[in-house]
C-alpha cells in the first residue's frame, strides 16, 4: 500500500502546468516593465526629520536646504528635477553615495532623514 500511495505522488508535467508557469512569468515580468506608467510622478520632495515633517518643496527649482537631525546637519540638493544628499553627519555616508535620484526616497538612518520624491503617501498598508 505504501509503493502505491508514493507512485501517486510522481505525477508528469502537464501543458496546463506549463501555460500556468508561463502565465504567472507574464504577469511578473509586465508588473517591472509598467511600474513606470502607474507610478505617480510627483512634482515636490518631501523631507521628514525624525518622523515629522520638514517642509516638501518644488522640484523644478535648484535649491540647497540644510535640516538639522539628532547627529548634525544634513545638507540636499535639489538640482534638474532630481535630489541628493550633498553631506551628512551620519558614520558610513550611504545616503551620500546614493547620489541622486528621480524618484523614491533617501534614507539617512542614523540621522533619522527621509527625502522622498515621486512616492505616493497612501501605501497597501495604510491604504
Amino acid at each position: 500500500m505504501i509503493l502505491m500511495a508514493s507512485g501517486l505522488n510522481r505525477k508528469a508535467f502537464s501543458i496546463f502546468d506549463g501555460v500556468l508557469i508561463s502565465s504567472l512569468l507574464i504577469i511578473s515580468i509586465s508588473g517591472f516593465v509598467f511600474m513606470d506608467r502607474f507610478l505617480s510622478d510627483s512634482d515636490s520632495v518631501r523631507v521628514e526629520v525624525e518622523g515629522r515633517l520638514h517642509g516638501v518643496y518644488p522640484i523644478s527649482e535648484n535649491r540647497l536646504l540644510t535640516v538639522h537631525g539628532p547627529l548634525g546637519d544634513t545638507v540636499i540638493e535639489i538640482k534638474n528635477r532630481s535630489v541628493r544628499v550633498v553631506s551628512s553627519a551620519c558614520p558610513n555616508k550611504l545616503c551620500v553615495h546614493q547620489g541622486f535620484i528621480k524618484r523614491g526616497s533617501i534614507i539617512c538612518l542614523p540621522n533619522r532623514v527621509v527625502i522622498t520624491i515621486g512616492v505616493s503617501s497612501v501605501d497597501a498598508i495604510t491604504g
